[in-house]
């Protein structure tokens, strides 16, 4: 079998990485159990050793006979790996979310991995990389998939400071900001990585707070560009003149959202010509694995000029209307008082 493990890969890396993509390879863990290789003939150390010529991730999935088994199980096949294979990043555990384990003579409670016993699995299963994947038959219940970013993020640290956070992470964190706030300062730097009530923070250690606004007849943070959401580990993140700029860091080809069409995306310098996606009012960019500079540019110069002259215009369109109106309103009051004073200066007369 190791053979066509072989052929295969021979096939599909030149493929892959012409087209920036990730190989992942499955494999049943024939090391913790004794019947994997005599039933399907899958031999574990064999296809580690592909590891060192071909550039794949290696996901291991547990056997049936292990899925009712405590969820420190993940635990203990990371160790067993882990001084298999060089670089850990290559390695992520695949996790069965179905109802069809044997739970008799168990401490399982139910017959699919639910609650905190799902909790406590997903973390242990992605010790090694901070990876993992579910497999699910529409057998995971809502409320289970809710809870599935927050126990990613449990090693993150949220202190609430008054009407400000401080974070503590090693990778990028999405923060859920109460109210409906439209701005944000992190580091005491205006920040363009936020959504409705979400702010993107990377690693490391930030405040955040809401920038003060300041009355203004016009508003120009319409036409600011900001960064949604991101599935890399973003580095950093400042607005400049005509946009964003950021850097990340990624093992996989990674997807930027945008409030806005980006005009031009610059990689490491150079144009970006990846297409990019509408949806619901955004725009989605898919960018390269490794570690990257972007600059996102909002709009061309000749834009800009019209986007500004527009939005000026129509302000002053706005203000020239409250204006005339008020003019008006005050007009006719006075128009209504001096026939009133007349009315009455009349009747004294007669």
């Amino acid at each position: 079998m190791i053979y066509w493990h072989r052929a295969l890969l021979e096939k599909v890396t030149p493929l892959a990485q012409e087209r920036d993509m990730e190989i992942i390879v499955t494999m049943l863990d024939s090391l913790h159990s004794k019947t994997v290789g005599r039933d399907t003939g899958i031999n574990s150390h064999a296809i580690l050793a592909l590891m060192d010529q071909f550039p794949f991730t290696l996901q291991v999935e547990d056997p049936a006979q292990f899925w009712a088994d405590s969820p420190d199980r993940y635990k203990h096949f990371t160790e067993t790996y882990l001084k298999l294979v060089r670089d850990r990043r290559r390695l992520m555990f695949d996790m069965n979310i179905v109802p069809d384990r044997e739970i008799e003579k168990t401490h399982s409670p139910t017959p699919t991995m639910v609650g905190t016993e799902l909790a406590i699995s997903l973390l242990n299963a992605t010790l090694a990389s901070g990876r993992a994947a579910i497999y699910s038959e529409g057998t995971l219940p809502v409320e289970d998939i809710q809870m599935l970013a927050k126990i990613m993020a449990s090693g993150a640290k949220v202190e609430r400071r008054w009407n400000s956070w401080v974070t503590e992470s090693d990778r990028s964190i999405l923060l859920t900001a109460p109210g409906n706030w439209q701005s944000f300062r992190v580091d005491d730097k205006l920040w363009p990585g936020w959504g409705e009530s979400e702010v993107f923070i990377p690693g490391g250690r930030h405040s955040i707070g809401a920038a003060e606004r300041r009355f203004s007849f016009l508003d120009t943070s319409v036409l600011d560009l900001r960064l949604l959401r991101f599935t890399g580990n973003l580095d950093n993140l400042a607005p400049t003149d005509r946009g964003i700029e950021f850097s990340y860091d990624s093992l996989m080809r990674t997807l930027a959202l945008f409030n806005r069409q980006p005009f031009e995306i610059h990689v490491d310098g150079k144009p970006y010509h990846e297409p990019v996606v509408h949806y619901a009012s955004h725009w989605s960019v898919r960018l390269p694995r490794g570690q990257h500079k972007v600059e996102v540019i909002a709009d061309s110069t000749a834009s800009v000029i019209l986007d500004t002259t527009s939005l000026y215009s129509s302000t002053l369109i706005v203000i020239f209307g409250a204006v005339a109106c008020g003019l008006m309103i005050l007009l006719y009051m006075a128009i209504i008082i001096r026939r009133a004073y007349s009315r009455a200066f009349q009747g004294k007369t007669r």
